[in-house]
C-alpha cells in the first residue's frame, strides 16, 4: 500500500481553489438573485453598482488590517535603540552644560562643546 503525501504548498494549493470556487459560487448566485446577469441597462448598472460597492468594502478592510497591524507592530515592538540626541529630551541648563533624559530613566549632565567664534 503506497501512502501518499502531501506537502503544505500543495495544501495550500488545495485550500486556494476550494475558497476560490466558493467565492466564485457566491458571486454567481448573487447575480443571478439580482437579475445582473443579463445585458439590459438594468443589469450592467446593477453589476457596476454592486461591483464598485464591493470594491470600495475591500478597500477600506485593507486599509484597516494595514493600519491595525503597522500600529500593533509600533506599538509593540522594543525601541530601546538610542539614535544620538533624537531619543533623549533635552534641557539646556546653561551655554555649556545640557541636562540629559532618556525616557523613564534618570537623567545626567553633560558639557556641551562651544562652537562659539572669537571675534
Amino acid at each position: 500500500m503506497r501512502i501518499k503525501v502531501t506537502s503544505m504548498k500543495r495544501a495550500f494549493t488545495l485550500f486556494w481553489h476550494g475558497l476560490t470556487a466558493l467565492l466564485a459560487g457566491i458571486a454567481n448566485w448573487f447575480t443571478v438573485i439580482l437579475g445582473m446577469r443579463d445585458d439590459s441597462n438594468y443589469g450592467k448598472i446593477l453589476r457596476r453598482t454592486v461591483g464598485t460597492c464591493f470594491s470600495l468594502v475591500m478597500i477600506m478592510i485593507t486599509s484597516a488590517v494595514i493600519y491595525s497591524v503597522g500600529k500593533t507592530f509600533y506599538e509593540e515592538l522594543p525601541r530601546d535603540v538610542r539614535y544620538g540626541d533624537n531619543y533623549y529630551d533635552t534641557q539646556y541648563i546653561s551655554r555649556t552644560v545640557t541636562y540629559y533624559t532618556y525616557y523613564g530613566e534618570d537623567g545626567y549632565l553633560a558639557r556641551r562643546l562651544s562652537r562659539a567664534s572669537s571675534g
